[in-house]
């Protein structure tokens, strides 16, 4: 059995949203989308964390081939409706930190604790999308660090 199998544990949620549109059939993905296919991706392999990524459009994306094929054809993690809550996760997370210091430059200190709360949050309950927002957060560190 691999009920307490990680690599078949991967990707597993709810796995199904509304279309783009809300009409028609719900765009599955995770567990839903996947059924029995094996995965190339373990979740535990810090080499294959780092071969992914993310477009500032809010699609997932990785360095290895046959992981992207994953991601796409397999969680079907690049499906609109993901693709449009992932990248409307930033926005409102970009809208909040425009209000807190509208036009000047974002703290790193701020956005350093920010990505703490995200990646590690007291209550143990993950943010939806908190590895893109994460990723975003790393970027803007870099970026606001070099100025």
């Amino acid at each position: 059995s691999r009920d307490l199998d990680w690599t078949n544990l991967f990707g597993a949620c709810c796995g199904a949203v509304p279309s783009r549109t809300g009409r028609g059939a719900m765009a599955l993905h995770c567990d839903s989308a996947k059924g029995d296919r094996p995965l190339p991706i373990d979740p535990t392999e810090s080499s294959h964390i780092d071969a992914i990524a993310y477009t500032s459009a809010g699609q997932i994306t990785s360095t290895r081939r046959e992981h992207q094929t994953a991601l796409d054809e397999v969680l079907q993690l690049n499906v609109d409706a993901l693709v449009d809550r992932r990248f409307d996760a930033l926005t409102a997370l970009q809208l909040e930190l425009r209000r807190r210091f509208e036009d000047r430059a974002f703290p790193v200190a701020t956005l350093e604790k920010l990505l703490v709360q995200i990646e590690r949050p007291a209550s143990g309950q993950l943010r939806p999308f908190c590895g893109y927002l994460a990723w975003w957060l790393r970027r803007a560190i870099r970026r606001n660090a070099a100025r």
